[in-house]
């Protein structure tokens, strides 16, 4: 059995389209909706599936929130033990049927899918500064936005030219990428037994919800399974464009073309009210695999 763990804020056409993907009577579907959101027009069905709907957290872009949302995902999925936990947004699509995804991780029992991003990054700005005005970071008045991330850098730039280092009592090697991961119930069952520190060691950071998988992993015993930590989007086997968008919206036939043709086992972004082509096709694809 597996877990889907979709975290979704909007869309909810989208998202019922992504539920109607992953239901199989091989998986079980966990989903978190932001407590911002306006659910009063969310209705999701599954006819092999268990929906179940987890506690909602009020998500801020870029804040330990983020983290406290995948927690609760992770800790009601795991009352019950799945093979797998595949963490996805509510903006994802499979590229292949369940039959597909089923048979690749059970040739791949064990191994741990996350996705290392480049050593090369700002480790010192996103978790060794206290970051100010996190929850903040997307007000809705743009110059409040641009004011609030000015003095952040700022005091960021403060804090290291003072040498602070809030992390300095942490011996770990802190190591980021995608956010998004497929992983074993023992991997699951260790990072909540860690839940408290995790949320006291990132609580100031800045989006710390592409770090905190990344460094428990690598610091931990599950550091020998993890499947690929030189390819970030192997590792976790996800298909995302960060050249041309924040990430890209996947839109175009040659998009299709490129995503059909991947052996990667899932994607992300793509916005059905904006381009529902390239989803209606992808579902199209699916179900032919199913038949």
């Amino acid at each position: 059995m597996h877990a889907y763990l979709v975290m979704a804020h909007s869309n909810w056409e989208q998202l019922q389209k992504l539920v109607a993907l992953l239901d199989d009577e091989r998986n079980d579907i966990y989903i978190h909706i932001d407590k911002k959101s306006d659910i009063s027009g969310l209705h999701l069905s599954a006819r092999y599936s268990e929906i179940h709907f987890v506690d909602r957290v009020d998500v801020r872009w870029g804040h330990v929130s983020q983290i406290k949302a995948e927690m609760e995902l992770f800790g009601e999925a795991s009352k019950m033990k799945y093979s797998y936990y595949h963490l996805l947004s509510g903006f994802d699509m499979p590229l292949h049927c369940q039959d597909y995804i089923h048979g690749f991780f059970e040739r791949h029992s064990g191994i741990e899918f996350i996705g290392f991003g480049s050593k090369n990054w700002k480790i010192k700005n996103r978790v060794y500064c206290h970051n100010f005005f996190m929850p903040y970071m997307r007000h809705k008045v743009k110059l409040v936005r641009y004011a609030l991330k000015m003095v952040r850098i700022g005091l960021n730039k403060l804090q290291l030219l003072l040498n602070v280092n809030i992390q300095k009592n942490n011996n770990m090697d802190f190591r980021y990428g995608c956010n998004w991961v497929s992983v074993t119930h023992d991997f699951v069952v260790e990072l909540l037994k860690n839940r408290n520190c995790i949320l006291a060691t990132y609580q100031y950071a800045y989006c710390p919800d592409e770090i905190y998988k990344q460094t428990f992993a690598i610091n931990s015993r599950f550091r020998d399974r993890i499947f690929d930590v030189e390819d970030e989007f192997r590792g976790c086997m996800r298909e995302l464009d960060w050249k041309r968008g924040h990430p890209y919206i996947w839109q175009t036939e040659a998009d299709f073309e490129y995503l059909s043709s991947s052996d990667k086992l899932f994607a992300r972004k793509f916005d059905y009210d904006n381009h529902p082509e390239i989803i209606d096709k992808l579902i199209e694809k699916i179900n032919d695999e199913r038949a």
